[in-house]
């Protein structure tokens, strides 16, 4: 997918794939409000035991309902001015398919997903999603090839594939496997989602204004080209969240058994492992990004979008803050203290809302801003991520009476981003030298010697990053336990 997402940047151009990532995103908040944090209730009651067939069908009915009421809104019930003030004059059609390709993505496809998972098919569902993510890819390298990519065409296949997608896998994993036979009523299924989901509805209302909020001002007053520069900065950047998105699934399934069981002591062990690997492993490669981010985003994006390195530098923190974000609010939520997580999270995106207008706004309006378009932007979410993150892992720490791994955070960061920047520099003297210095040779040369150092500093001296190969291989064991 972030391959796909790099083609099309580069043959969108800066402001089409502007456009294309304002209208899939604007629909990503709508979608979280009117979820009300049912999914999260969905993969939490199917990990923790199998359900009956009522509970599949009611959740199926209610994500009906969510693209029946949007669909409805836009096409028959929002005025044309209200329309062309929310998406900022796009068409009508082509925001309907927006809408229609983000849900089939997020809400269909991760239902199917998540069903695998929780029945530990991780393999089936990472091998249908290698297939889908591969075809997508063929399918927009033909597109280009024939000069025939649009947004539109993006947005239609998308939601073609995805549907096909879901449907082979869900005949793959069998409903045999899936439905129990024990059943509930149809008022303790909604009872069941009602207790989990009520202290997240302020949560789901406050995330729409954030993500939609966020996407607006920033088309509003950095225009398409800005968002072009963000979103593919962000994209670029979120390559380095693969491993923790590859394991969060695992880690919830791992939680929620383990929290129904109340084992404690798997509970706090499993969160200290996975969150202090996950961290390492992404600010491993995050570091070493950072020190040739300019020479990243020009190799991989082209030379249009040389003037947003300063906001992909900025945005390189983000996998960083997200992984923890993952880790700590994947423990509150799958350990039921949905409240501990709305609590924290709901004011940090609430605060969040007003410093985006002020990061963004341009200061000739009668409430000025900074008008720091994409750079605004990153600062503003990146920082709020460290804050809600600060906060929640003391949280947990208090809760479960386990450490605070803060300072061993700051630590890894300090001493990798310091071997990248030493690794830079002494390849960049060399090939000086020899009057040789090509920026790729550079950078790959620099790699390898940074990925050896840091594995000697791993081997030699686990205390300085706060964990051993023994951690690591708990770890691996984790994925590969569910991979069977």
């Amino acid at each position: 997918m972030y391959g796909t997402n790099m083609v099309l940047a580069r043959n969108l151009g800066v402001e089409n794939f502007g456009h294309y990532n304002f209208l899939l995103t604007s629909f990503v908040g709508i979608l979280q409000m009117m979820d009300m944090s049912s999914s999260e209730a969905f993969y939490t009651f199917i990990s923790k035991k199998k359900q009956g067939m009522r509970f599949f069908v009611l959740y199926a009915v209610w994500l009906g309902v969510q693209m029946a009421f949007v669909l409805v809104c836009v096409a028959f019930l929002l005025p044309d001015n209200w329309i062309s003030g929310l998406w900022l004059g796009h068409a009508k059609g082509l925001i309907i398919l927006a809408f229609l390709s983000t849900f089939v993505v997020e809400r269909v496809w991760n239902m199917v997903v998540n069903i695998g998972e929780s029945i530990r098919k991780t393999i089936i569902v990472q091998v249908t999603t290698l297939c889908i993510v591969t075809a997508h890819f063929a399918i927009i390298i033909t597109l280009v090839k024939l000069k025939l990519l649009t947004v539109s065409v993006i947005f239609a296949m998308t939601i073609f594939e995805y549907i096909l997608a879901a449907i082979c896998l869900s005949l793959k994993l069998g409903f045999g496997n899936v439905v129990s036979e024990e059943e509930y009523t149809y008022q303790d299924l909604l009872y069941m989602f009602r207790n989990y989901c009520t202290p997240l509805l302020a949560y789901g209302v406050i995330g729409f204004m954030y993500e939609f909020s966020d996407r607006w001002l920033l088309q509003r007053y950095g225009g398409a080209r800005e968002q072009g520069f963000y979103f593919a900065s962000l994209q670029l950047a979120n390559v380095c969240l693969l491993f923790t998105t590859s394991i969060v699934k695992v880690f919830w399934k791992e939680i929620s058994e383990a929290h129904h069981n109340n084992d404690k002591f798997k509970m706090n062990n499993l969160y200290d492992t996975i969150s202090k690997a996950t961290f390492f492993i992404t600010a491993f490669v995050i570091c070493f990004m950072f020190v040739f981010s300019k020479e990243i985003l020009c190799l991989i994006l082209g030379y249009d979008y040389s003037g947003g390195w300063k906001t992909f530098s900025l945005l390189l923190a983000y996998p960083l803050a997200q992984t923890l974000w993952q880790t700590c609010g994947v423990y509150l939520q799958a350990t039921n203290n949905t409240k501990v997580y709305a609590r924290i999270v709901s004011p940090v995106k609430m605060l969040s809302i007003p410093l985006a207008y002020i990061m963004l706004a341009p200061g000739a309006l009668s409430w000025p801003g900074f008008g720091l378009a994409s750079l605004g932007l990153a600062i503003k979410v990146v920082l709020s991520q460290f804050v809600g993150v600060v906060i929640m892992t003391y949280v947990i720490s208090r809760m479960g009476n386990i450490s605070n791994n803060m300072r061993i955070y700051a630590k890894n960061i300090a001493i990798l981003i310091t071997v990248a920047y030493i690794c830079k520099f002494s390849i960049t003297t060399i090939l000086a030298i020899l009057v040789c210095n090509i920026p790729l040779i550079a950078f790959i040369a620099s790699g390898l010697i940074y990925a050896l150092l840091v594995w000697f500093i791993l081997v030699s001296w686990p205390t300085l990053i706060g964990f051993d190969m023994t951690a690591l291989k708990k770890v691996y064991h984790v994925h590969s336990c569910r991979s069977v």
